[in-house]
C-alpha cells in the first residue's frame, strides 16, 4: 500500500485574521463540515463552522453550536456529535463538570446542548489563570453562568475550569455507547496523562473510565491522544508526549492497558515525534494516521534520549500521513510529508524562499507558518481528505499573503 497525494488547494482564506487547527467530518449526506478557530491563538478564540456540498470546492457558513471545537464524530446512524475543549466545574457539585456540545440527528440541523462529565479528582484552575492568554468572549458567558448557577458572587478566582480535555471519541456497539480518550492532570502525577471516558447517552453524559497512558519521563507526559477500535475489537491509542510519540492498547474494552511503547516506522526504522495524531480505520482494511510538527526523528531510542527537546524549541516543519496495512498499529510505514509538497509547489510558483512555509525561531509566533494540526477523513473508499491551516501563505510570487486552510486529496493505492 502507498499514499499518493494530489496538489494542495486553498479552501478558505482571509487577508486579515488568522485561522488555526481545522476539524473536518464527512456527514452521511455527503456534506463536509469544517470548523476552525479564527483570530489570534489563545484560550478563548472562538471557532466558526462551514459546510461544503460539492466535495470541498466551495464553502458556506454553518451553525456553530460550540465556541471552540476539540473533537467531532459522525456515528453509524448518521447522527453527529462535537464538543468544546473546556469543562467548567459545577460550583455546587464539584465532582461534576459542564461542557458545550453540538448535536445533529440528520446532518442538517445542528443544536447546542450542555454535556456533563463526572470526573472526581481532576485538577482545576481558575478563570483568572486561563484569561492570561485571552479574555473569555460572549460564547462562553452562558456556560460560565450555567456551571456556577448564575451566582453573582462568582468571579475570576472562583470560576473553575477542569484541567482535562476530550480529544478523540469513537462509537462502540451503538451510537449511544461512546468512548472518549482525553488528557489532563490529576494530583498524583506531575504531568499530563491519558484517561478514557464512557457515555451511554450519545455523548451527553460522561463518566471517568481508566488511566490509559502515563509517561512521566517525557517533557509533557502523555497528551492529545487519538483513539481507534481495531478490526479485532481491541482499542488502540496513540499519544503526543513532547518527545517520542507512544502507543498503548487494550484487549478487554479499556479495563486495562498495555505499557506504553514508542512508535517505530517499519520501512525506515525511525522513531517519530509530533503532535495531534488522528487515526482512521480504512473501510477496505488498514489504518491511516496524520500528525504534525515533529521535533525530529531518531533511528535509536538512545539518540532520542540524548536529544534536548526543551532547547530544540523551534522544531521542524512536517505535515505527515502514514499508513499501517496490517490494521494493527504495529506496522506504520509509507509516510509522506505534505509540508515538503507545499514548499516544492511554492518554489515552482516563484515564491521567494524566505516567504515560503517555514518554522520561525519561536514556534509560538506562527507568521508564515502552520499550526500543523491536521484533520483526516476517508470520504470515499481509499480516498482521504487532509486539511491544515496556513498563516500568511503565498500561493505564487504575485499573490497576497492569506490566512487560510489548505486541503489535499490522498489516494490509498493497494
Amino acid at each position: 500500500m502507498r499514499l499518493v497525494p494530489s496538489q494542495p488547494v486553498t479552501i478558505l482564506s482571509d487577508r486579515v485574521d488568522r485561522r488555526y487547527i481545522p476539524l473536518m467530518e464527512r456527514l452521511p449526506n455527503g456534506t463536509l463540515r469544517l470548523s476552525i478557530g479564527i483570530g489570534p491563538d489563545n484560550n478563548f478564540t472562538p471557532c466558526h463552522s462551514y459546510h461544503s456540498y460539492d466535495g470541498g470546492r466551495s464553502w458556506q457558513e454553518a451553525p456553530t453550536p460550540c465556541p471552540r471545537l476539540q473533537q467531532c464524530i459522525t456515528m453509524s446512524d448518521g447522527s453527529y456529535f462535537e464538543s468544546d475543549g473546556y469543562l467548567w466545574q459545577d460550583s455546587q457539585e464539584p465532582e461534576w463538570f459542564w461542557g458545550n456540545g453540538g448535536f445533529s440527528a440528520d446532518g442538517i440541523t445542528f443544536n447546542h446542548e450542555y454535556i456533563r462529565l463526572h470526573a472526581p479528582g481532576i485538577t482545576t484552575c481558575t478563570l483568572r489563570s486561563m484569561r492570561e492568554m485571552g479574555q473569555p468572549q460572549e460564547p462562553w458567558f452562558e456556560i460560565l453562568n450555567h456551571a456556577n448557577h448564575h451566582d453573582p458572587d462568582v468571579g475570576l478566582d472562583s470560576a473553575m475550569i477542569g484541567d482535562f480535555t476530550i480529544s478523540s471519541v469513537i462509537e462502540l456497539e451503538s451510537p449511544q455507547h461512546l468512548m472518549a480518550a482525553g488528557y489532563g492532570r490529576v494530583p498524583a502525577y506531575d504531568k499530563c496523562l491519558v484517561m478514557t471516558l464512557d457515555s451511554i447517552d450519545g455523548g451527553r453524559t460522561w463518566t471517568k473510565g481508566t488511566v490509559a497512558a502515563v509517561s512521566e519521563g517525557d517533557p509533557e507526559g502523555a497528551d492529545e491522544p487519538a483513539l481507534v477500535q481495531l478490526e479485532n475489537g481491541d482499542l488502540y491509542i496513540m499519544s503526543r508526549t513532547g518527545a517520542l510519540m507512544l502507543q498503548v492498547r487494550s484487549s478487554n474494552g479499556g479495563k486495562t492497558w498495555s505499557d506504553p511503547e514508542r512508535i517505530k516506522l517499519a520501512d525506515t526504522g525511525e522513531y517519530i515525534t509530533g503532535v495531534w495524531p488522528i487515526i482512521r480505520r480504512l473501510r477496505n482494511g488498514g489504518l491511516v494516521c496524520t500528525y504534525g510538527r515533529p521535533k525530529s526523528t531518531f533511528h535509536s531510542l538512545e539518540a532520542a534520549a540524548d536529544f534536548d527537546y526543551v532547547a530544540e524549541h523551534s522544531g521542524h516543519c512536517g505535515k505527515f500521513v502514514m499508513i499501517d496495512p496490517s490494521g494493527t498499529g504495529n506496522n506504520w510505514q509509507g509516510r509522506i510529508d505534505l509540508h515538503e509538497l507545499e514548499i516544492a509547489l511554492q518554489a515552482q510558483m516563484g515564491v521567494p524562499e524566505n516567504e515560503r512555509l517555514r518554522v520561525q525561531e519561536d514556534t509560538n509566533v506562527r507568521d508564515s507558518n502552520s499550526w500543523e494540526y491536521l484533520s483526516l477523513n476517508e470520504v470515499e473508499d481509499d480516498v482521504l481528505l487532509v486539511t491544515y491551516d496556513v498563516q500568511r501563505f503565498r500561493e505564487n510570487w504575485n499573490s497576497h499573503p492569506v490566512y487560510g486552510v489548505r486541503m489535499v486529496r490522498v489516494a490509498v493505492e493497494r
